[in-house]
């Protein structure tokens, strides 16, 4: 009788273990779908795959300015911004940064983009002027 009571009491535990663990799981998931729907799926995941510090992208998105401006994309070279990363560093404060191709051009930021001299990015709209440059 003592063992049957023990056995019963174990198979509760057990009971109230899964129990919590499927509630803890289905609020986790809960959570992720009100912050994907709210900020954005985009956001998202490139938050979740930023998170070891990215995929360094910098050659990428200097070709891209390079195509820019040898079609004279002028929205693409002056005001499109690119979220860079430039090194493994997930603390480097440079990394994640929106940069625009003219903002890319610094020669401080070691990209080796040239400047585009069939494009002058100083006739766009204040409206569509990118953010400044982050500061080392």
């Amino acid at each position: 009788m003592e063992k049957r009571k023990r056995m019963d009491k174990k198979r509760a535990e057990i009971s109230l273990l899964g129990t919590l663990a499927a509630i803890v799981l289905v609020v986790f998931l809960i959570v992720i779908l009100i912050y994907g729907f709210t900020v954005g799926w985009g956001n998202f995941f490139s938050k979740l795959i930023n998170i070891g510090g990215g995929k360094i992208n910098v050659q990428d998105h200097v070709t891209s300015c390079q195509l820019a401006c040898s079609t004279q994309a002028s929205f693409d070279y002056c005001t499109k911004q690119r979220k860079i990363v430039f090194n493994d560093d997930k603390n480097d404060p440079k990394n994640n940064e929106p940069y625009t191709c003219k903002q890319l051009e610094d020669p401080s930021l070691l990209t080796g983009l040239e400047p585009c001299s069939t494009l002058a990015c100083d006739q766009v709209p204040a409206q569509e002027q990118p953010v400044p440059l982050p500061q080392p």
